[in-house]
């Protein structure tokens, strides 16, 4: 089984915090959420999945962004689910709509998204973010371009 992927990430002010306040814009996990192409990584994910039998899946951001975030961090299986079950902004990223103190899935379940994806997948993975990467670096360079012949 599969869920929806929706088209648009919770804006940053609407985030529901568990204290008052808001969160910074200029966050690293703000800005990855905004620069990764979800829609395409998704897809590549959801073709993995069998569409008619099975239990269904967890939300394919939230896979997705489970094993980015255990790649970004560096850390165990478990590392990552405690991070993701303590961090806002990585919940941000991760696409909640406001913070969860509850463990979002158990680590074992890290493995079985791996096995899922499988090299052919990460492969595609790689290429996509590779891709929106130099996107985001040649934008960059443009701005700063206009920003120091003003």
């Amino acid at each position: 089984m599969v869920y929806y992927i929706p088209k648009n990430q919770v804006k940053i002010e609407d985030f529901e915090l568990p204290m008052p306040g808001r969160m910074n814009p200029d966050n690293r996990w703000v800005k990855y959420a905004e620069m990764i192409p979800w829609e395409e990584l998704g897809a590549i994910y959801v073709s993995s999945m069998n569409q008619k039998k099975g239990r269904k899946g967890i939300h394919p951001r939230l896979a997705i962004g489970a094993l980015m975030v255990k790649h970004l961090l560096n850390s165990s299986d478990e590392d990552t689910l405690r991070a993701m079950e303590e961090n806002v902004y990585i919940q941000y990223f991760l696409g909640f709509n406001g913070f969860d103190k509850d463990r979002v899935f158990d680590a074992s379940l890290m493995v079985h998204i791996r096995k899922r994806i499988g090299a052919g997948g990460f492969a595609r993975f790689n290429d996509l973010l590779i891709e929106r990467a130099l996107e985001v670096k040649s934008q960059e360079k443009k701005m700063r371009r206009k920003s120091s012949s003003r």
